[in-house]
């Protein structure tokens, strides 16, 4: 999964980057083992979650006011937090203190 994540942050997928993170989330939410993947898989699905949540913030923003997109990112963020994904926390933290 963390490869359709990679996907996602790329110029030419950018109109499927919301609806991708809708269903990122969702498996992520219903199966995530399988969504983490292996350990070695699972360093390339941080990275590639990570970037994308960035992605979202930074050129989507506006479609989070959105209740599933919202919770999508809601969910993978958190998900990322407990991972100690440096690159999550900071978001995290910058998500606080400007608002969803």
């Amino acid at each position: 999964m963390g490869w359709f994540a990679g996907l996602l942050t790329k110029p030419a997928f950018a109109s499927l980057s919301i609806g991708g993170l809708i269903k990122l989330g969702s498996a992520a939410r219903t199966h995530p083992n399988a969504f983490w993947g292996r350990p070695r898989q699972s360093e390339q699905s941080t990275l590639n979650v990570s970037a994308l949540l960035d992605h979202v913030w930074e050129n989507r923003r506006g479609d989070l006011r959105s209740e599933e997109p919202k919770a999508a990112f809601e969910h993978l963020l958190q998900a990322m937090v407990m991972r100690q994904d440096e690159g999550a926390l900071l978001l995290a933290d910058e998500v606080r203190r400007e608002g969803l």
